[in-house]
């Protein structure tokens, strides 16, 4: 057997032995996520993410008062997304402001990935409205005030009167 002939043979050994390996026929795990950005107190934290590959998933997380992570199972809501599967948790509400560290873990027979991520809990806005629920609150007690007022000098043209002419 010349040279060639034997490199050549350890070439298609090797190629096979790659191909048949069962890492080569995993398909990978893929983890697609963006943190919430509206989390509130007193809010459950709604946490998505489109999983490729993967058959199970939790969340592990923790926010600053924690000496341990927790971990919430997250759900296939079995809604197809990017050649992938929508997963799901909730995130238990916050009684004070906190900043929420944690990581989806997905996972299959053949292996799993992880990706870490936090996001911080805030108190609602001053007013807990919206600019335009501001705008209509402050038009609504401007025209409480003038129907009030309105009523006040109508109550007192026939009370007023009355007890005016009574006197005479």
């Amino acid at each position: 057997m010349t040279r060639l002939a034997a490199l050549l043979v350890l070439w298609v050994a090797a190629t096979l032995a790659v191909a048949a390996s069962p890492a080569a026929a995993q398909p990978e795990i893929t983890i697609v996520h963006t943190p919430p950005t509206d989390a509130v107190l007193g809010q459950q934290v709604y946490i998505a993410a489109i999983l490729t590959g993967a058959t199970a998933a939790t969340v592990e997380w923790r926010n600053s008062s924690m000496a341990a992570d927790a971990v919430a199972p997250m759900t296939n809501l079995s809604q197809p997304d990017a050649g992938g599967w929508v997963y799901a948790a909730y995130l238990p509400a916050q009684a004070t402001p906190t900043q929420i560290v944690y990581a989806v873990n997905a996972s299959d027979a053949g292996g799993s990935a992880r990706e870490s991520y936090f996001f911080s809990v805030s108190a609602p806005t001053d007013a807990g409205l919206t600019p335009a629920d501001q705008g209509v609150w402050v038009l609504t007690m401007i025209a409480s005030l003038s129907a009030v007022s309105s009523t006040i000098a109508v109550l007192y043209m026939y009370t007023g009167r009355r007890i005016g002419r009574e006197g005479r």
